[in-house]
């Protein structure tokens, strides 16, 4: 997402995602379809719905990607942490991540991904706060640095009723 042919480099700071995707089982689940879509560095979706009010188009960003899992449910996708945007008035929505996973077998599950980093935006995210503890821990990620200073971190989904 941070490198599109012919344009400069997405701004940003860069980040490596990677998981894996299992059924509730334990097993790993190949070639499932992982979608991601998500707003810039500066907070605006890649998308006609999507106004200028959200912040600047960025031309080195894609926004979305989508890549299907190895034999162990493997994925990554290398991005830039998205902007916090206003969602409402009183509303800032923190810096997240969609994702769409469909099993070969099974139903799709959509979920977000928040950034640990962004402690004080997801306390106050609407939608991130209609969740358990135990669940808001399971959709936030804690991101470290490399040597080479790129920050990664691991988002593992489970799907239900995915064969």
């Amino acid at each position: 997402l941070t490198s599109l042919k012919g344009k400069p480099a997405a701004k940003g700071e860069v980040v490596v995602i990677r998981g894996q995707v299992f059924r509730p089982d334990g097993k790993a689940l190949d070639g499932a379809l992982v979608e991601i879509w998500q707003a810039n560095a500066a907070g605006r979706y890649a998308h006609p719905g999507d106004g200028p009010t959200s912040g600047p188009l960025d031309p080195g960003f894609q926004g979305w990607g989508k890549a299907l899992t190895g034999v162990y449910g493997q994925y990554q996708f290398k991005t830039v942490v998205p902007g916090a945007y206003l969602a409402a008035p009183d509303w800032r929505r923190p810096p997240h991540i969609h994702f769409k996973i469909t099993p070969k077998k099974g139903a799709p599950l959509i979920t977000q991904m928040y950034f640990a980093g962004a402690a004080e935006l997801n306390r106050k995210d609407g939608i991130l706060q209609r969740l358990t503890p135990a669940q808001q821990k399971a959709v936030t990620v804690q991101f470290v640095a490399d040597e080479k200073g790129v920050k990664h971190g691991n988002f593992d989904i489970v799907v239900a009723g995915a064969e």
